[in-house]
C-alpha cells in the first residue's frame, strides 16, 4: 500500500534522472577500422610515402624505391596504417579526428591532403577551423613530425614484401639488360612534355643574404587528375633552402592530366631551376 505522502511524480523524476545519467555517461562507440583507415589516409599516407621515397634516395641514390612507392594506393596505405594509428591516438582522439573530417572544412582538407583536388589556399573560415582543430589533442598528434616519422616506419614494415619485390625486379632488370625479358621502367619525362604552369620559385631570404646560388632538379609525380602528389630533389644545389624553395615551387604548379592513348595516367617528370642573384 503506498505511503500516505507518496507522490508518483517523485518516482518518475527519479527514473528519468537515472536514465539520463546512464545515457550521459555512456561513452561514444569506438571509431571503426574503415573510419580509422580514412584518418590515416588523410593525415599520414602521403607524408609517409614521400618520406620513404626520400629515404631510399638518400641512402641508395637509386630511383627504384621512389618509383615503387609512387604507385601505392592511398586508401590501401591508410588501411595498412590502422594498427599504428591506434597506437598513436586514443579512442577519444580518433573520435575528434573523425568528427573534424565530417565537417565541410575537414572534407576539403582531406581532398587536398590526398591529392584529389588542387592545393588551393584555405579560406579565412577554413583557416580558423584548421587552427582550432590543430589545438585539440588529436590535431596536435596528427600534425606532429615525430608521429609522421613513426607512421613512415610502420608503412615500411607493412609493405616490406612489396618493397623487396620492387628491389628484386629492379635488380633483375639491371642484370638482364634485356627489354624483351622484362618491361623497362616508365620513362622520366621533361617538364616541357607536360601541360603545366611554369614554377615560380621564391628566392629564400637567407640565401640572398648569404649570396648563395645554385641549380636544383626536382623529380615529380603527376596523378591522373593532373595533381603533383610527390616530389623528390634528385640533383641538389647543396643549399637546403634553395632545394626546399624549388620543391615547393613544383608542388604549386597546376597541370593538365597527361593522356596516353586517350586515357589519363600517372607520369613522372623532372624540372630544373637555377637560382642566381644577377
Amino acid at each position: 500500500m503506498p505511503h500516505p505522502n507518496f507522490d508518483p511524480r517523485t518516482l518518475l523524476l527519479a527514473i528519468a534522472a537515472t536514465l539520463f545519467a546512464g545515457c550521459a555517461t555512456q561513452p561514444p562507440a569506438p571509431v571503426a577500422d574503415p573510419d580509422a583507415a580514412a584518418i590515416a589516409s588523410v593525415f599520414f599516407a602521403e607524408r609517409a610515402r614521400t618520406g620513404l621515397a626520400r629515404g631510399y634516395w638518400r641512402t641508395e641514390r637509386a630511383s627504384w624505391g621512389a618509383n615503387c612507392v609512387s604507385g601505392w594506393d592511398v586508401g590501401e596505405m591508410g588501411q595498412a596504417l590502422v594498427p599504428a594509428l591506434r597506437r598513436e591516438l586514443s579512442d577519444g582522439e580518433l573520435r575528434q579526428a573523425h568528427d573534424f573530417l565530417a565537417t565541410p572544412t575537414g572534407q576539403r582538407y582531406a581532398q587536398r591532403a590526398m591529392y584529389r583536388a588542387p592545393r588551393a589556399p584555405a579560406t579565412p573560415e577554413e583557416a580558423v577551423d584548421l587552427r582550432k582543430f590543430s589545438e585539440t589533442a588529436a590535431g596536435r598528434k596528427l600534425m606532429d613530425t615525430g608521429a609522421a616519422l613513426r607512421m613512415g616506419e610502420a608503412l615500411s614494415a607493412a609493405y616490406a614484401d612489396k618493397l623487396e619485390a620492387c628491389r628484386q625486379q629492379h635488380a633483375s632488370f639491371v642484370a638482364s639488360n634485356s627489354p624483351s625479358r622484362m618491361s623497362p621502367p616508365a620513362p622520366v619525362r621533361k617538364a616541357t612534355d607536360l601541360s603545366c604552369t611554369a614554377p615560380q620559385p621564391t628566392y629564400p631570404r637567407e640565401a640572398i643574404r648569404g649570396e648563395q646560388t645554385g641549380s636544383v632538379t626536382v623529380r615529380f609525380w603527376l596523378n591522373p587528375q593532373g595533381i603533383v602528389y610527390m616530389t623528390l630533389v634528385v640533383k641538389s644545389s647543396n643549399v637546403p633552402s634553395l632545394d626546399a624553395a624549388a620543391e615547393k615551387a613544383i608542388q604549386s604548379v597546376q597541370c593538365q592530366p597527361f593522356l596516353a592513348n586517350g586515357h589519363a595516367i600517372t607520369v613522372t617528370a623532372e624540372q630544373s631551376m637555377r637560382f642566381d642573384l644577377r
